[in-house]
């Protein structure tokens, strides 16, 4: 037995060299020659399956795969730290004189006062108190340390000291003596290497020019030209390459001047200009899409906004921490001033690991100071998972990119983020962000594509909310612009981590924010009966599903209206009502029923024999599939009279539509073509054969399914889908697990943990079951009974991969 197993590693081993030397060697070459972006996925992947707090309820299960896998360094999130220093610094010395460092100051406090700063309604003392509570933190706690560095600067030994109070710390280059005597002083909490940021690379587009077809997408004529509204008022934040300032586009809006940048302009990067410019590109462009026009060309969003922009990113496209963290200050009081805060600032800017907090704390004093935070999910897509930091964080408001067809951009970054537990959904809303057309250095224009180019779009709809209501909180904010997304069919369900609520609408949250009022009605039969249906007022792009009692609800611009009111089975109704702004309007519309019959009919094959078990499912109906009887005979009962679309479907079959005007008759007869298909009485893999999925030998309606059993692992989800012999079920979880059930008992064979993210679909073969994916990232191969590992692959990564056995032979 022992030897056949070693023959079938054997074959698996020979094959998986057969199939990795068919790669061409272009391929690993393909994201620059390494695959440092895969594993910084894999890390992200890994922090949200260890973060869940997972039992560890099967003692009986023998060994474990940490007796053969030894830990892989860099495995986790987080760097390891010794002695308060993070091991990058280390390192950083056996190459560097001096290292650039964030030394971070323990204080012991909660950051409880700005939840408190926000009780106050005067916005500037609001900010004041903030700036006040953080700054006399630091004053407090980094005394002693920073005469330390002050001393060791005389030394020779430290420079570029600067004390970042957003986040009650200091940054400071230091040599390896220096440090040694920092981290000794029992004010210092912990020390990092100081990060570096890259602007978000972007797709350039030369031609087609698709001029100004984002600010149509997302509705921001129809607010210039109903409300008059152009963001007057409102001032927008850029944190990005900086701005060209005499732009056409932009120099009409820019709030400083040629005499005065104090509240408006600042340099952190090593560029250092004194008034506003961009040697990139990347900020003017997106500072154009937010707030562009005036002179140039119509490309903003909100072309009557003001902006104000700090450069993070040199002309190089390189950024600092500590430099970033002084643009997260000077926002909260340009110049010094906290009268002079933007409403919100544009974040096209991230880092790819998800779960960096290293801009949590300022993220959180700008919420607390009521500046919005409205970043671009990243450029990571289309991958699940892949939202970038900070844009993941809570307090963020995230935004995805799609194309001029309303479809998510490829490139997009999609959610969920994992949060203490908690999951949310990322991206919040989605804006047009492939081939942008908008301003560029040089009084030019420039069509680009990115998360970047989407981000800007939701900033100029948030400056025309607030001009059309200046009382507005960041929470109102936020809950307008999901709650108004507008939704197609194609998005799925919504909300969902790919397009979050649907693409950014400007009129409705405009028309929400400060010109509507409310409709709540029932919705009912001629006898007073409460029915499900809809409501639509087309000229306002509303649609809405009463609940399932006739009752619906939605808030609408002031005026007069016509509505349409549908239910399946009823005549449509038009019916019209008046609205007044902040007021509510209550409604009863009533439909009559259409007449009715009943629909007969045979489904037949092309030799005129009746196909038993077809399904008959009458398509954009609410009703019940039904089944045709072993001659091929079926009914559908209480169809209103109308044109109908019949779908047909059945094993053996080919999927068939068939058209019915039933007000013209009540039998049809519907002829389908048989098909062969190549089916096994278990799923044991989930592919039966190279042609198609696997197709058990047997058919489910899901209509008519009852829960016989259920079975449970440790995690949170399920990715792949269970297989199965005569008498095992076999499924893996996120958290690592391989999980054998019995199917007839409903009890647990076995449970085994390959210690880490696992989304793949296991495959039996005869004796054996094989599971790609853990800490291994390779294969394991179990005897199924009584689940002991036998074997494994070399560790190539292939976590989310399923699989193939043909015979003796595993494919991957």
């Amino acid at each position: 037995m022992y030897s056949n197993g070693l023959k079938k590693l054997m074959m698996i081993f020979m094959c998986f060299l057969v199939v990795f030397s068919l790669i061409p060697p272009g391929i690993s070459n393909a994201t620059g020659g390494d695959i440092s972006e895969y594993l910084e996925l894999e890390k992200k992947l890994e922090q949200e399956e260890t973060s869940q707090d997972v039992d560890e309820p099967y003692s009986h299960v023998q060994g474990g795969l940490e007796e053969w896998v030894e830990t892989r360094e860099g495995d986790t999130a987080d760097r390891e730290r010794t002695d308060k220093v993070d091991q990058d610094v280390q390192e950083a010395f056996e190459s560097e004189d001096d290292v650039s460092v964030i030394v971070h100051i323990e204080d012991g406090e909660s950051e409880e006062f700005l939840d408190d700063a926000q009780a106050i309604n005067h916005r500037a003392e609001r900010i004041q108190t903030i700036i006040d509570q953080l700054t006399d933190r630091a004053d407090t706690t980094q005394t002693e340390v920073l005469s330390a560095l002050e001393n060791l600067a005389s030394q020779g030994e430290a420079s570029e000291v600067a004390s970042l109070w957003i986040i009650n710390a200091i940054s400071v280059r230091v040599t390896e003596a220096a440090l040694a005597e920092i981290k000794q002083l029992p004010d210092v909490s912990h020390i990092t290497k100081e990060e570096t940021f890259t602007v978000p690379e972007v797709e350039v587009e030369t031609e087609p020019r698709l001029p100004e077809w984002g600010l149509e997408k997302v509705y921001a004529p129809d607010v210039w030209e109903t409300y008059g509204i152009e963001g007057d008022g409102v001032v927008v934040g850029i944190m990005d390459t900086g701005v060209e300032g005499d732009h056409e586009a932009l120099h009409e809006n820019y709030r400083g001047s040629a005499n005065n940048h104090d509240y408006s302009w600042a340099d952190f990067s090593s560029n250092g200009y004194a008034d506003p410019q961009d040697g990139h590109g990347h900020g003017t462009h997106v500072a154009g899409t937010a707030v562009g026009g005036n002179d140039g060309e119509p490309i903003g969003v909100a072309p009557g906004a003001e902006w104000i922009a700090v450069k993070i990113f040199n002309d190089s496209g390189s950024a600092t921490e500590t430099g970033i963290h002084q643009a997260f200050q000077w926002f909260l009081a340009p110049g010094g001033d906290p009268e002079m805060a933007p409403d919100v600032v544009n974040n096209s800017w991230g880092n790819a690991n998800t779960y960096a907090t290293t801009f949590l704390e300022g993220v959180r004093a700008w919420e607390a100071a009521g500046i919005f935070p409205l970043f671009s999910a990243g450029n990571e897509g289309p991958g699940g998972g892949t939202i970038g930091s900070p844009a993941s964080f809570p307090e963020s408001f995230a935004i995805g990119a799609t194309n001029r067809l309303d479809q998510i951009a490829d490139f997009s970054s999609r959610g969920p983020v994992v949060w203490d537990g908690e999951s949310y959904i990322k991206p919040e809303v989605s804006a047009p962000g492939a081939q942008i057309y908008s301003a560029w250095p040089g009084g030019g224009y420039h069509t680009i594509s990115g998360t970047s180019m989407a981000a800007p779009h939701v900033a100029g709809v948030i400056a025309l909310m607030i001009e059309a209501n200046t009382d507005m909180t960041i929470q109102d904010i936020r809950n307008v612009l999901k709650d108004t997304a507008r939704a197609e069919t194609h998005m799925g369900s919504l909300p969902n981590v790919i397009y979050g609520e649907g693409i950014a609408n400007a009129y409705q949250a405009v028309t929400i924010a400060g010109y509507a009022g409310t409709v709540e009605g029932t919705l009912t039969d001629s006898d007073g009966n409460a029915i499900p249906g809809s409501i639509e007022v087309e000229q306002e792009q509303i649609h809405v599903d009463t609940n399932d009692d006739g009752t619906f609800a939605f808030s609408i611009r002031e005026g007069s209206h016509v509505g349409l009111a549908r239910a399946f089975g009823y005549e449509t109704s038009e019916f019209s009502f008046e609205v007044t702004r902040g007021e509510t309007v209550e409604l009863a519309v009533t439909l009559n029923e259409t007449a009715q019959t009943d629909l007969s009919g045979l489904v037949v094959d092309e030799d005129g024999e009746g196909v038993p078990a077809a399904r008959i499912r009458v398509q954009d109906a609410p009703l019940s599939a039904v089944w045709t009887d072993d001659n091929g005979a079926f009914t559908i009962r209480g169809l209103p009279l109308g044109v109908y679309t019949l779908s047909v479907s059945g094993r053996g079959i080919a999927n068939t539509t068939y058209e019915v005007d039933v007000a013209a008759t009540d039998e049809v007869t519907i002829t389908v073509q048989r098909s062969e298909t190549s089916e096994e009485p278990y799923w044991q893999t989930r592919n039966q054969n190279v042609e198609r999925n696997a197709v058990a030998d047997s058919h489910v309606d899901s209509s008519f399914v009852d829960l016989a059993w259920e079975s449970s692992a440790p995690g949170r989800t399920i990715f792949s889908s269970p297989v199965a012999n005569e008498d095992t079920i076999v499924y893996t979880t996120d958290a690592g697990y391989v999980h054998a059930v019995d199917r007839d008992r409903e009890e647990t064979r076995w449970s085994y943990r390959t210690q880490s993210l696992n989304r793949s679909t296991p495959t039996i073969a005869g004796d054996y079951v094989y599971v790609t994916g853990g800490r291994i990232n390779g294969c394991i191969v179990f005897i199924s009974i009584p689940g002991s590992w036998i074997g494994k692959s070399f560790s190539t990564m292939c976590r989310f991969m399923s699989h193939l056995c043909i015979m003796t032979v595993f494919y991957i």
